[in-house]
Formats: structure tokens, sequence, C-alpha cells
């Protein structure tokens, strides 16, 4: 598949979902309800940049804004660009289920990494400005799911036989029934074959993976 039919593929599956689906968690409540630069063109631009292997912002804005101008002429600056994602953070996790499910044995979408990795906690705030550990690649910052609030937690997602590759959704904990549950997550334990991959989302569109064996769990 061309460049081209990979982009107008992912803003007509995007455009679909987000008439029937996902436009109830972006709803905006006032005049500006209609902007030039449509949510279906932002969600766009940000799929198919992760899938083109940029998985930071700033990159991802770059090369749609050298490289995509013209198939997104109301493309606006990069901090409204940023500020307008960030209204998504209640529509991710509905987006990445969605995905997921209609692309699991599909090649179209074959290594993404649709949310940006939960961070790992590498010093505490008070340290973190002498901290030495892999400062090559560390970034300061904030998040509030670093400070283990499971109220943060949005869903938990299983695949019980994971290759190894792709990720195949084969069970869904909304925060509901985990809250319910003491965020336990339970499962049979014949359901689970060599390894299991988890994903952890939450509210504010963080995402964490974890592989684990069915040794790694207790009761």
């Amino acid at each position: 598949m061309d460049w081209q039919t990979l982009l107008i593929t992912v803003f007509v599956y995007i455009s679909e979902k987000y008439k029937t689906q996902l436009w109830p968690f972006c709803q905006r409540m006032s005049n500006n309800n209609n902007p030039q630069f449509s949510d279906e063109e932002l969600l766009t631009i940000f799929i198919y940049g992760v899938m083109k292997k940029r998985f930071e912002l700033k990159d991802i804005y770059n090369y749609a804004n050298n490289h995509l101008r013209e198939w997104f002429p109301k493309l606006p600056s990069y901090v409204a660009f940023v500020q307008r994602l960030n209204r998504f953070d209640s529509l991710f996790p509905m987006l990445i289920e969605l995905i997921l499910n209609d692309f699991s044995e599909s090649d179209l979408i074959p290594h993404i990494q649709l949310i940006d990795s939960m961070p790992i906690i590498l010093a505490k705030a008070k340290r973190s400005a002498k901290a030495k550990v892999a400062n090559q690649v560390a970034n300061k910052g904030y998040c509030a799911s670093k400070d283990g609030n499971l109220e943060t937690l949005s869903m938990v997602m299983l695949d019980y036989d994971f290759d190894g590759e792709v990720f195949d959704l084969d069970e869904v904990f909304y925060a509901e029934e985990l809250k319910k549950n003491g965020y336990e997550v339970r499962f049979a334990e014949d359901k689970v074959k060599e390894r299991i991959m988890v994903i952890y989302i939450d509210i504010f569109g963080n995402e964490k993976r974890e592989i684990k064996k069915l040794s790694d769990f207790n009761g």
C-alpha cells in the first residue's frame, strides 16, 4: 500500500468512527464547535505519524507540516496542535479498543504502538535534578499516573496468547469493574497459553505494556 492510500484509509476510518462512536468524548460546548481544522484531521495526522514510526509530537507535527500541507492546508500552529490533541485524553482509550478489535488480524497496522508509553519512575522529584540513571534518555516531567493513583486507571486489556509481535485483544476490564473488584483482574488459568500481554491505559491516555507468564500471577 502506497503512503497516499494509507493516509486516505486512516482518514476514512477515523472519520467513520468519529461520527458514530468517538464524538461524545470530545464534544465542544462553545461557539467554536466546527473548527476549520477538524478533529478527524487531527487524529488522522497523529495516527499516521505513529504508523510512520514517529513517536514524539514534535516529530509528528513537523512531518505533517513539511510533507502533508497539501492534504491538510488548515494545519494550525504546533502549540494549537498539541492543545487540541490534549483534549482527547478520554477519547484515546475507546479509539485504541476500536483499532485493536478492527485490525488485530490485519497487516494494515502490524507494529503500531498507539499511545506514548507510561513514564517509568527513575527518581523521586526531590532527587530528579541530581539523578544519574539513564540520563541520556531520561526526562523530567509530571504525569498524574506516576503517583500510582489507581483511580486514574481507565482500562486493562489482555491478550492471553501473545505471539511476541501483534497484540490480539481477548478481554477488556473497564474502570468501573476494576474499582468494584479492588483493582484486581481475575481470569481462568486455562485462558493463558505461554505468554500474556497486559496493557494498562489511564484516563490521560498514558499506556503501559507488560508481558507476563501465568507463574507471575498469584491466586
